[in-house]
């Protein structure tokens, strides 16, 4: 099952994917940040509270008093933006898979284990998936206080925040490195012609 995965994402990874999913991860990290429905909007709502997305680690009681603490306006906006999560959850998934994916076939073509670097933007994105729909059950349950979902979403913001943050690393580094060998090559190509 994981190799007719890792085939298809291989497979499916390209540059016109990757310009694709550049452009709908731009623009959905815009809109995220931005009013009327990004975390501008619930900063200048609730300002000084710090959302259950951004915590590394919370127990039931902190994030029912996050909840307490964004007040009625801040939880409908924070229900919004969990919302376009979603969409932005799809496409930085996607953008981080594609580059993932074609940095290990482009320095590691031949290392079946650098393959599976995939797996670690798809486990953060599930991840940051449940997680959203944890924080949309204690939303809608608000003001009751719930405990076994906060505790399993908690886990689920672990579980993002340490698969993404190699991603985070990865990317960047990996793509300055193809375009300098891409850079670097046509240089040496031009000089031999």
């Amino acid at each position: 099952m994981i190799h007719k995965l890792t085939r298809f994402v291989s497979d499916h990874s390209n540059a016109k994917a990757l310009i694709v999913f550049t452009i709908l991860f731009a623009i959905t990290q815009v809109l995220m940040i931005s009013k009327p429905w990004g975390l501008q909007a619930l900063e200048s709502i609730s300002p000084g509270v710090k959302i259950l997305d951004m915590q590394f680690n919370y127990s039931p009681q902190e994030a029912h008093k996050t909840l307490l603490d964004l007040g009625e306006s801040g939880r409908n906006a924070y229900l919004k933006l969990i919302t376009a999560d979603f969409f932005y959850i799809a496409a930085s998934t996607c953008f981080l898979i594609i580059s993932l994916t074609l940095i290990s076939n482009f320095f590691f073509p031949g290392i079946k284990a650098f393959k599976l670097i995939w797996l670690l933007p798809f486990v953060s994105g599930m991840s940051d998936f449940f997680e959203n729909i944890g924080t949309i059950i204690q939303l809608v349950e608000f003001p009751n206080k719930l405990f076994i979902v906060p505790a399993i979403e908690n886990v689920f913001t672990m579980l993002k925040m340490i698969t993404y943050l190699p991603c985070e690393i990865l990317v960047p580094i990996g793509l300055i490195g193809y375009l300098f060998t891409v850079v670097k090559n046509k240089l040496k190509a031009n000089s031999l012609s």
